[in-house]
């Protein structure tokens, strides 16, 4: 009996590399293409929600852009993990 061992299904998912003081890209869309904001006021909430983040973990954010259908965000981080910052944004 031959048994195969699929590496990548049975280990768990590496975490990010935090790098204080380190830039990251960060994308964010819709699945199949669904949209994320629907009006201007969900896109204001969320903005004033990644602000508030920002402050709370000591992050910048160099430049953004903002779609119906996806975001992105260059962001520096301070000794705080990106996952901290993005984790109270995310999800209300």
């Amino acid at each position: 009996m031959l048994v195969v061992l699929d590496y990548f299904q049975s280990m768990p998912r590496i975490g990010r590399l935090h790098i204080p003081g380190g830039f990251y890209h960060v994308i964010g869309r819709g699945l199949e293409r669904r949209y994320v904001f629907e009006a201007d006021a969900d896109k204001i909430d969320f903005l004033a929600r990644f602000g508030e983040s920002l402050l709370r973990v000591d992050a910048r954010c160099l430049d953004w852009a903002l779609m119906s259908n996806h975001y992105h965000f260059l962001i520096q981080v301070g000794d705080k993990p990106l996952s901290k910052l993005m984790a109270s944004v995310e999800y209300k």
